[in-house]
């Protein structure tokens, strides 16, 4: 007998639609990017049990005819491509004609649709594939589509899906980068009947702000055009920055796309200007004639192929040099300040120099030095001279590397990764910690991913010494904290451990990792030399060979290898 069938139509037709619609954030973004194909200037969308029992979206566009409503779910109907050319002069959002035959597959799907000039409008109503009714309706101008049940003829589907919560999370995140690709549309989500984003239409760095919590003063604006392509950069700057690249959105020709070759691009040169920080909160906005992009590369579209990369990247690497050229402002080093004047009665700094640990060690939670001398810290000046390693300090390579001599080999040791592992196995060797109360609580924003992670763990940040309130979606108020986490780093910190944080490693231990990361010292920054030796005693004494990540402390070199490399 022969092997190789000829699948059902009905089979076919669900395979199809598994490959377009994976979950209920994919149907929202399908039919809201058919909204803005349709020139809508508000959008509407709602959310019930997780997006499974209801999604509805309403747009004020353009609406279509009796005719056009009638067959849009067949499969491969389309207004926007006629001929394979086309493919290649792509100016809408949706053109492969699957979206909504997709959904008419796997739910019960009702379509109401009324043009302008018409004086009624009409409702299409399909159940699982079938066509149930198509009739005249009273209805306002534009579209509406309402999905129920979705997924209930898919069973195995549902079982791969998140809860209702973190459905709605992911929805939620989806939506966030299309109101970015259009900022000056009105837009309205709700979530389980609640509002979670009102927006009357504005500036895109009014909606950046908005939807993060940034301040628009933080974001740095750059447009450059180099024929044929036109890039907008709105970033925030390293004063405002976060352990991830979620928060980082990516256009091209006004379409949201995930392309990790972009991503992995524009981060190896963030690097160039935001260092060991963190990574920046914002939009990058490529526009280009059709004909130099591809998108008909993944059935979501979220990948993008360029006809010229090279001249892409070159366009991202001006963009950012222009960026943060010397008339923006940039972060600046850290510099010791000498003091001009005597101090205040009543200084209004909580920490005084007294509480001051070197390298910024110590939070102010964390008692005074000369109160706790078996403390986080210790001085080398306390060590006894036969606990001293011996080494010799020549000097410091770029403000960012220890030049030091040890045992005929010269030492490259990172001064930042050393800084972090110190402080890292000081926070370890404590027994207790207290918890320390809030006066205002912490606002963290966290990506749909961050919040799912947060939701399993939790109980156990409360037995940390967190105390957490969830506001909203993908919103945390923080009112209490462990005593060794710095309240201003406490929201970095969280997104780090929440973002970053992998199931199999231990929240408590990597919790110290984040917390060290942003105590210590970034590169560039100036040490002073009892700062330098300190760090190097305890990495010979304690035998320190990797930052708290895994990265090596170190590169070495023997007199050997420099004889050997400068021999004519």
């Amino acid at each position: 007998m022969p092997k190789i069938l000829l699948l059902p139509p009905e089979v076919v037709a669900k395979i199809a639609a598994g490959e377009v619609i994976e979950r209920p954030a994919s149907v929202v973004k399908e039919l809201v990017e058919n909204s803005l194909d349709a020139k809508a200037g508000y959008i509407r969308v709602e959310v019930k049990g997780g997006g499974l029992e209801e999604i509805l979206v309403y747009d004020d566009g353009e609406g279509m005819d009796p005719e056009d409503l009638r067959i849009c779910t067949k499969r491969h109907a389309t207004s926007k491509i006629s001929q394979l050319a086309d493919l290649y002069r792509l100016s809408t959002l949706g053109f492969r004609g699957e979206a909504l035959a997709s959904m008419a597959e796997v739910s019960k799907l009702t379509i109401k649709s009324r043009k302008v000039e018409e004086e009624t409008g009409y409702e299409l109503r399909v159940e699982f594939g079938k066509i149930v009714s198509f009739q005249p309706t009273p209805f306002k101008k534009g579209t509406q589509v309402t999905i129920k049940n979705l997924f209930q003829n898919l069973p195995a589907r549902l079982a791969f899906l998140k809860s209702k919560r973190g459905e709605n999370a992911r929805t939620l995140e989806v939506l966030k980068g299309l109101m970015l690709s259009h900022p000056e549309i009105k837009w309205e989500i709700l979530a389980e009947g609640n509002p979670s984003f009102s927006w009357p239409g504005g500036s895109l760095k009014a909606l950046l702000s908005y939807l993060f919590s940034v301040e628009e003063t933080y974001f740095l604006a750059q447009e450059i055009s180099r024929p044929p392509y036109r890039l907008e950069l709105l970033l925030t700057s390293q004063e405002r920055v976060y352990p991830h690249a979620k928060n980082l959105y990516f256009f091209v020709n006004s379409r949201w796309v995930k392309d990790e070759s972009l991503g992995k691009l524009f981060s190896t040169l963030l690097r160039r200007y935001y260092g060991s920080y963190g990574y920046p909160s914002g939009v990058v906005k490529i526009t280009t004639p059709p004909q130099f992009v591809d998108f008909n590369v993944h059935p979501a579209k979220w990948e993008v192929r360029f006809r010229r990369e090279a001249e892409v990247f070159s366009l991202l690497e001006q963009g950012l040099a222009e960026l943060f050229s010397a008339k923006k402002r940039v972060f600046m080093a850290y510099l010791p300040r000498e003091k001009s004047s005597p101090e205040e009665d009543l200084p209004l700094t909580f920490k005084t120099e007294e509480e001051r640990a070197p390298y910024g060690f110590l939070p102010a939670a964390i008692k005074k030095r000369k109160e706790n001398p078996d403390g986080l810290l210790n001085r080398q000046e306390n060590l006894l001279p036969e606990e001293r390693a011996q080494f010799k300090l020549l000097g410091t390579f770029s403000q960012a590397y220890l030049l030091v001599e040890r045992e005929k080999e010269l030492w490259l040791v990172d001064q930042h990764a050393l800084a972090e592992r110190v402080i890292f196995e000081r926070l370890k060797k404590k027994k207790t910690f207290g918890v320390q109360e809030l006066l205002l609580g912490k606002m963290v924003r966290l990506t749909e991913n961050g919040f799912l992670r947060y939701l399993e763990v939790k109980d156990t940040l409360e037995h940390l010494g967190f105390k957490i309130k969830e506001l909203g979606p993908q919103t945390l108020l923080i009112f209490a904290l462990p005593d060794y986490v710095p309240p201003e780093e406490a929201e970095w910190i969280l997104q780090d451990l929440l973002e970053n944080f992998q199931p199999h490693l231990n929240l408590a231990e990597e919790l110290l990792k984040s917390t060290a990361c942003r105590l210590a010292r970034k590169k560039g920054e100036i040490l002073s030399e009892t700062e330098k030796n300190y760090l190097l005693e305890q990495m010979f004494k304690e035998g320190l060979f990797t930052c708290p990540h895994g990265r090596p402390l170190f590169w070495r070199i023997t007199l050997e290898e420099v004889e050997r490399r400068l021999k004519a």
